[in-house]
């Protein structure tokens, strides 16, 4: 077993490697320590990425949008982008997260 303070790799019982966070690179990884908005009645996505982009420096709308639509899946009715749940609470991407996502 190798072990940083973040991680360890384990080799499981069928001979795979496998790795073990510990909680705050899981909290990282995740982005739990991230903001959150509540989504209002009329709010759409197009309109909150619109909000939000100023905080956004050298990102793209595209980026930030698909950002927040992949951190918050289950916040739209069937997986649909343009069905936005009343309500609900997005997590907002880093500008890290959303530059992440290739230009388009």
């Amino acid at each position: 077993m190798l072990a940083s303070d973040n991680a360890q790799l384990v080799i499981d019982n069928t001979g795979y490697i496998t790795t073990k966070l510990n909680k705050s690179a899981v909290d990282t990884i995740l982005n739990t320590q991230a903001k959150e908005i509540q989504v209002q009645s009329g709010d759409n996505l197009f309109n909150i990425t619109n909000q939000l982009l100023p905080q956004y420096s050298g990102v793209q709308f595209n980026q930030v949008l698909v950002a927040l639509y992949r951190l918050n899946p289950n916040s739209f009715f069937a997986g649909n982008i343009n069905r936005l749940k009343q309500g609900e609470t997005l997590l907002l991407p880093t500008a890290k997260m959303a530059a992440s996502i290739p230009e388009q």
